[in-house]
């Protein structure tokens, strides 16, 4: 019995990241319920056509509605999700609720294990974990019987393979990336930003010959447009229309980047102090203090963007360092590519709604992403040049910085896999490669943490 116990305690202790990871999304779950216990899940009108929906799915109708009119505007995925995950027994209401926390769960979960294997900081990965886990804007949208929060499981899990296509050149990541955006694309009519993010990477991807890339950009197609493609077809045999009938708003460009810009500045951190010490009893020093502590925060953040922006400049001069920054620059583009999309689909009278917060908060993770990793290779920068000089021996700096040293993870071990191409993670050894190849790295194991 003493091989099964020490086998037992092996497993764990490799598996140790994973299994907190993994308590930490049920606690994630446990957030998103414990807000729909007292009311149950938040309804709105695309709420009540999901759900009326979906139980016509279970009654054989197909995707009909009983309040009249063609299930058109919206795009299928979610409704035939809850009316699946009722498995014939619970109806699509009571179902909605526990499955969008599983969906927060399950994104955190995907979240973590991908920032464990690309980021050089364990502190980091931590770090970005609860602030998913905790994000106010993603508990939020997981509380309303909507499609949103299973987009943003989908486009992640989508530019996570992408990532992966592009550091390790397995055609599955490829095959993967695809299906994962089909489906973010049935999920909600936006979603084709994922698809045009992902083309863009394929048309652009240095080392590869145009006829390559021409096969792979019309494979990914096919599997990405056929499924929405019959879709949008049906759309048309019954209403005329691919998308059903829109009714246009006036919105100037100027009110839209505007609405963005109050959305966005909701999710800053600036505001916690206001909500949580503000009120009439507050004091003229403690507006002062709370003032000074936000005025130290800002001018922090943007000391910290500035040096980044030279660190961003400073690699990408250099062809070698220029792979560090793959992951910032999927997770940033895709931002560009999603706002830009939301906002000619709003200008143009293609959505009645206007740049709302549930529009805008698919770009929660990809922002934070794109953040964490421009801290990871500032932190990386600083062990190399100690940009912050005498700043830098301070304790309470000098271990931040050192938490940020090389991602051992309480696992015990490091996967230091191929995840660059041009480039290394962790001590990993090149073997054998000529220029132009995808580089492989052979496993390296370190000794246990702690």
């Amino acid at each position: 019995m003493g091989w099964i116990k020490s086998g037992m305690l092996a497993i764990l202790q490799r598996q140790r990241f994973t299994l907190l990871l993994a308590a930490l999304s049920l606690v994630g779950v446990g957030l998103v319920l414990a807000r729909e216990a007292s009311y149950g899940p938040l309804l709105s009108s695309d709420s009540v056509v999901y759900i009326d929906v979906a139980r016509n799915l279970l009654e054989g109708k197909g995707f009909a509605r009983d309040l009249g009119g063609f299930y058109t505007t919206w795009a299928p995925l979610y409704p035939a999700l809850l009316a699946a995950a009722g498995f014939g027994v619970f109806d699509p209401r009571d179902v909605a609720g526990p499955l969008n926390a599983v969906i927060f769960g399950l994104t955190v979960f995907a979240v973590g294990q991908y920032l464990r294997r690309r980021l050089e900081s364990g502190f980091l990965v931590w770090w970005a974990c609860l602030a998913l886990i905790f994000s106010l804007p993603l508990v939020w949208l997981a509380s309303w019987v909507l499609s949103g929060t299973l987009f943003i499981l989908l486009a992640t899990l989508a530019l996570i393979q992408a990532d992966r296509f592009l550091g390790e050149g397995k055609t599955s990541s490829l095959v993967w990336a695809a299906v994962f955006c089909a489906l973010a694309w049935q999920a909600r009519y936006i979603g084709v930003a994922v698809p045009v993010m992902v083309g863009l990477l394929l048309l652009f991807q240095q080392g590869a010959s145009l006829p390559e890339k021409a096969r792979r950009v019309v494979g990914f197609s096919l599997i990405v447009a056929v499924p929405m493609g019959l879709w949008l077809l049906r759309n048309y045999l019954l209403i005329g229309e691919l998308t059903g009938n829109q009714r246009p708003i006036d919105y100037s460009l100027a009110e839209i980047l505007k609405d963005i810009g109050d959305v966005i500045a909701g999710w800053a951190v600036f505001d916690v102090p206001f909500i949580y010490l503000g009120g009439p009893g507050w004091t003229s020093l403690g507006s002062v203090l709370v003032l000074g502590a936000v005025a130290g925060l800002i001018l922090i953040s943007a000391g910290y963007i500035f040096i980044t922006g030279y660190i961003l400049i400073k690699d990408l001069r250099k062809r070698e360092s220029r792979s560090r920054w793959r992951s910032f620059c999927i997770f940033g583009g895709f931002v560009a590519v999603y706002l830009a999309l939301l906002i000619a689909a709003v200008m143009s009278g293609s959505t009645w709604h206007g740049v709302g917060s549930r529009f805008l908060v698919p770009l929660y993770i990809p922002l934070l992403v794109a953040a964490v990793f421009a801290m990871d290779r500032f932190l990386s920068y600083e062990r190399e040049r100690k940009l912050l000089g005498s700043v830098g021996r301070l304790p309470i700096i000098r271990t931040f910085i050192r938490g940020g040293g090389r991602n051992k993870i309480i696992a015990g071990y490091l996967d230091a896999d191929a995840f660059f191409v041009g480039g290394g993670a962790g001590r990993a050894q090149r073997a054998g490669n000529k220029p132009g190849q995808f580089r492989r790295y052979r496993r390296i194991q370190y000794p246990a943490v702690g």
